[in-house]
């Protein structure tokens, strides 16, 4: 499935999607932004987009949880949940601390994405995330 985001805004796509318990990924671009957000069984999971100030290391140097000496041991190609883990396991930050940050970085990437009126979306059903992720975004709110 595909579209515009001008004839389909996502707020109405991610209803759909929940409505019909829809699994898979949703993948976003206006202006050359992307961003892609995963669902399982209607279920918003996660998103993430190439804009900068919205990827995980911003967020952790924003909010001065970790130095960006600490986040040099990390490769541009570790996971955000990789970086989290291991970042918990030399307490460097609480499981907690992180949680609430990821909530924070993937509701702001969810924000800029609603804003959207002109862009194209793309929803491919066999894509999955490869992390488990159990946030607790309240997507209602956002909606």
């Amino acid at each position: 499935m595909d579209g515009q985001l001008s004839e389909q805004p996502l707020a109405e796509l991610i209803r759909e999607i929940s409505a019909k318990s829809l699994g898979g990924r949703l993948r976003l671009e206006n202006n050359r932004v992307q961003v892609v957000a995963y669902f399982e069984n209607g279920e918003f999971l996660y998103a993430a987009s190439n804009v900068r100030t919205l990827r995980l290391r911003e967020y952790l140097l924003k909010s001065n949880l970790v130095t960006e000496q600490a986040l040099k041991q990390f490769n541009e190609r570790v996971s955000d949940s990789d970086v989290l883990k291991v970042l918990c396991a030399q307490k460097l930050m609480t499981p907690g601390g992180a949680e609430q940050l990821q909530v924070k970085q993937v509701s702001d990437v969810l924000r800029l994405a609603l804003l959207w009126t002109e862009g194209t979306w793309q929803f491919d059903s066999r894509s999955r995330l490869h992390d488990a992720y159990n946030l607790k975004i309240n997507i209602a709110s956002l909606l």
